[in-house]
């Protein structure tokens, strides 16, 4: 069969389905779910809501181990990291405020999901990119990345998009999108839009907390859960699982989490300071242990920086007291201060680009500049021969300090004769003229009289 259909088809479709997800897991918080879906409803603009703003992206976290929904996220970027870390955070801390911004109160039991897992599963690279990996670094956990074209290995959080659809009835709401194709003449369900980002939000948290606590998971009870009378929902596994787990699940501060899952880059440190994306940076870490100063010595360093993508002023590098904020650099601060980071960026890349008026100006004037290079090499070259050529090479280096000397000193003497003038009371109309010389009777000067003196006699014989 393997064969015939080909390894995909066969691992999809045909593949003995012996055990199940659960297997190989200890407890609640071994292994968490992520994905993303387009909602099957439209959205308006929350300030005006004549402005139909489109489908919003439901990201949803799942473990494994209890079937419980430990986090959601409802954002209008992605599927992307920016949009799934937001879903991560909340899967990993208490729910209790969360729930409070939308209207909801809940106790902590009611939605007891604030721990760190061993594991995080997607299925989507983009979903746990290059941040993801520096979120294992710096809280530990592991993050895993599912092959393509296996969609059964996604089965249970692909289900719990479903299941969130069939608790809220999002076809039935306004602005929800059939599942049946619209027939010519039916009217458009967009147009009967009329939840905005956070009332929608508000519905989906209500229908997650139904979820959790009416979901029939009797599939998922083993010898001591049934022992135990531990009635077969998601919330009920979690709370068993959390007193009796070998499993010891791990917290961490909502501000170092929040943090951690930030998108990160490693920068260069220079000695103007932390190098990114064309923008510079201090810390009291690098003033402190010298980064900067220390940064020239025949050896690139670098640093790996957090950055928040929606503000060039929120940045941190990790140290070992924990995160610690970067400042910009005054020269930089001025410039760049209160800007988001696509701001910043599209300033650098204008300010950067060269016209070709620019271009073409910049062309001109070094092709002027080699031609008057040229002219006066030329020119040098002319009267060079007209001197004819040294005795020898060492009588052309001999006295290089005394004859360097007189032509400082006639330096001095022509900058003195333009003084001079300055003593002139003159309300003649100013009138270009080349300044006499000034006489000058030192004996640096009577060194280079006798100098031309004796050039000549040598010319001479």
């Amino acid at each position: 069969m393997k064969k015939r259909g080909g390894a995909i088809r066969y691992n999809k479709d045909h593949r003995p389905l012996v055990g199940s997800a659960s297997m190989g897991l200890f407890g609640a918080g071994h292994r968490y779910e992520i994905d993303s879906t387009i909602a099957d409803v439209y959205l308006v603009h929350r300030v005006n809501r004549l402005w139909l703003i489109g489908r919003p992206v439901l990201y949803v976290v799942v473990d494994t181990f209890t079937r419980m929904i430990v986090g959601i996220h409802i954002g209008l970027e992605g599927p992307s990291w920016n949009g799934a870390r937001h879903a991560i955070y909340n899967a990993c801390t208490p729910k209790v405020d969360f729930c409070k911004r939308y209207g909801i109160d809940i106790d902590e039991l009611d939605w007891p999901c604030s721990h760190l897992p061993v594991e995080l599963v997607a299925d989507r690279a983009e979903l746990l990119s290059e941040a993801g990996e520096a979120m294992t670094k710096v809280v530990g956990t592991t993050v895993k990345i599912l092959p393509p074209f296996r969609p059964d290995w996604k089965s249970i959080i692909e289900s719990r998009f479903r299941l969130i659809n069939e608790k809220l009835d999002l076809k039935f709401v306004p602005g929800g999108v059939d599942a049946r194709k619209m027939e010519r003449g039916d009217r458009d369900y967009q147009l009967d839009a009329i939840l905005d980002i956070d009332e929608f939000t508000e519905m989906v948290i209500v229908g997650v907390l139904a979820h959790n606590k009416s979901l029939r998971v009797p599939h998922l009870l083993n010898r001591e859960m049934i022992a135990a009378g531990v009635e077969p929902t998601p919330i009920e596994l979690w709370k068993w699982s959390m007193e009796n787990s070998m499993l010891n699940a791990k917290a961490v501060s909502p501000a170092e989490l929040k943090i951690a899952l930030l998108p990160s880059r490693e920068c260069r440190i220079s000695r103007g300071g932390i190098n990114f994306q064309g923008v510079q940076y201090t810390c009291q870490t690098a003033v402190r242990e010298e980064w900067l100063e220390r940064s020239h010595n025949f050896q690139t360093k670098y640093v790996r920086v957090y950055y928040d993508p929606n503000s060039i002023e929120n940045c941190w590098v990790k140290s070992d007291a924990g995160f610690e904020p970067l400042t910009i650099v005054p020269q930089h601060s001025q410039k760049y201060g209160g800007l988001r980071m696509e701001e910043v960026l599209d300033i650098i890349k204008i300010v950067n680009q060269v016209s070709p008026d620019a271009r073409y100006e910049a062309d001109n004037i070094a092709a002027q500049l080699k031609g008057r290079q040229e002219d006066i090499l030329d020119r040098a070259k002319i009267k060079r021969a007209a001197q004819g050529e040294p005795k020898s090479n060492a009588d052309f280096k001999r006295d290089k300090r005394s004859k360097r000397a007189t032509e400082a000193q006639r330096e001095r003497d022509l900058h003195s004769a333009d003084l001079n003038q300055l003593h002139v009371v003159d309300n003649s109309p100013v009138t270009a003229e080349t300044p006499k010389r000034a006489v000058s009777n030192s004996a640096r000067s009577a060194a280079f009289l006798k100098l031309v003196v004796n050039a000549g006699k040598e010319t001479n014989e």
